[in-house]
């Protein structure tokens, strides 16, 4: 008889390719934006305004010289960054985080970035503001240590053709000790282990107005989740279990830790609209909390 369709099999595969954050008691959800005004937030009034319920940066009539941003009051350090955003025009903006402001240009901020860029290899990477240029494109997992960076594994290959940021999309940016990840519209696409001894563990959130070309960027719906205080339990389920894979199989090759490589399932010789089933049978001693 013909094989049974494994009709779990897509759930399971959705289950390993997202991370789920951990429920604590102590995590709070704070919304960055009030929807109506700029309190809360420093920047060059000629670039910024709210429209529509969003955050809106244009240098329509602005002669910018450098890039500029919107800086926001706080500080953060382990979080749950969401938001949406929209763009109009031949230019990039960005969402900056763990950043620092720079004393000798005004709404200048140096640090991460998440890039928003219609280039697909550009879009949602790692872009250090100040503070290394690219660091991480689309698709990149890279450790980056005192002695340099080295890129670990591939993620989600970039799209075929250029983001279309004249439409909404939304952006999910976590950041957890030495590891900061983005993912673009619910796909995980770019990820940083920082293990630099002066790898930046908290700082400011900024949105970015790019020199250039006339442009208008809105960036909405902002909420940020602390991540602040988990136990080490917990900032393992925060880890995308792809990540986690190519971590472990880079520090075995470094001969930091004992244990199996992690190796993927394939078949080689696959056939074009080939169907492949595999089956492993083992008994467990208790029912797991997880799996």
């Amino acid at each position: 008889c013909a094989p049974m369709r494994p009709i779990l099999a897509p759930l399971l595969l959705g289950w390993l390719s997202c991370s789920a954050l951990p429920s604590q008691g102590d995590a709070t959800s704070a919304r960055l934006f009030d929807g109506e005004s700029l309190a809360g937030w420093t920047g060059d009034p000629a670039v910024w305004s709210v429209e529509d319920g969003a955050l809106l940066g244009s240098t329509h009539g602005v002669d910018l010289k450098a890039n500029t941003f919107l800086i926001h009051e706080g500080t953060f350090a382990d979080f749950e960054l969401r938001l949406k955003v929209r763009m109009e025009g031949a230019n990039n903006g960005g969402v900056q985080y763990r950043s620092r402001v720079t004393p000798k240009r005004a709404f200048g901020v140096a640090g991460y970035q998440c890039d928003v860029h219609p280039k697909p290899e550009y879009a949602a990477m790692l872009y250090g503001e100040g503070a290394g240029g690219i660091v991480a494109q689309h698709g990149q997992l890279v450790r980056w240590a005192d002695d340099g960076r080295a890129v670990l594994g591939a993620l989600a290959a970039p799209a075929a053709e250029p983001v279309d940021f004249s439409v909404w999309h939304d952006l999910r940016i976590v950041a957890v000790g030495d590891l900061v990840f983005h993912e673009l519209d619910g796909q995980l696409c770019t990820a940083l282990r920082d293990v630099r001894s002066n790898a930046p563990r908290s700082g400011k959130i900024a949105l970015q107005v790019h020199r250039g070309p006339e442009m208008k960027v809105w960036y909405g719906d902002l909420e940020l989740r602390s991540l602040s205080g988990l136990t080490p339990a917990q900032r393992q389920e925060v880890v995308p279990p792809l990540v986690r894979a190519y971590t472990r199989k880079a520090e075995l090759d470094r001969g930091k830790t004992q244990g199996p490589v992690p190796q993927w399932l394939w078949d080689q010789a696959a056939e074009a609209e080939e169907e492949l089933f595999f089956r492993r049978a083992f008994r467990l001693d208790a029912v797991p909390e997880q799996a």
